[in-house]
């Protein structure tokens, strides 16, 4: 962002050889682990912070048009789709585990989604079904979200950080988008 606000060349280069960093610890199926070496942690694959490293792919492509790292970016967001929600838009804690499903990794999958649709507005269909999950199965009716789905019970905790901060910066993004802002 600071290379797309200032067109310093020092901070291309910088902001280059740490996406590169970061694809090259990425797993033959388009993944990152929680830690590197991904043998040091029992977490594997999780939703929010895959998210977050996609994200960041995005931003540097869309700063620097610098599409290079389209493919790793793309074969990425397949991975976090096909892997880390169900067909119903919950958001897995893990590539492996299911549950709890947390509402952090709903608005974390609605920011990655809706940031992926300036480059293919396709993506927009995957967050907006994030987001109606998350509306229908873990926001109170009173209007905040809860903070985690266990198999058979709900924590329906009211956290101002981690439950709807992160769902009302997502949704705000995820209208601005359909807004085409």
């Amino acid at each position: 962002r600071l290379y797309g606000e200032t067109r310093q060349a020092r901070y291309l280069e910088e902001s280059r050889a740490l996406v590169n960093w970061v694809v090259s610890r990425k797993t033959p199926y388009h993944a990152w682990h929680y830690t590197d070496p991904g043998s040091t942690s029992g977490i594997g694959h999780d939703n929010y912070h895959t998210g977050g490293i996609l994200d960041g792919i995005g931003d540097y492509i869309e700063n620097t048009q610098d599409y290079g790292f389209m493919d790793v970016y793309l074969n990425g967001l397949k991975f976090y789709a096909d892997r880390l929600f169900t067909d119903s838009g919950a958001p897995k804690l893990t590539d492996r585990k299911k549950y709890p499903l947390d509402i952090h990794g709903a608005a974390q999958g609605i920011l990655t989604f809706a940031k992926a649709s300036k480059f293919n507005r396709s993506f927009l269909d995957l967050a907006s079904s994030i987001a109606l999950w998350g509306i229908s199965g873990m926001q109170d009716s009173r209007g905040y979200f809860y903070y985690r789905k266990h198999r058979l019970f709900t924590l329906k905790y009211l956290l101002m950080r981690w439950n709807n901060s992160w769902m009302a910066w997502a949704l705000s993004e995820l209208l601005a988008r359909h807004h085409g802002t």
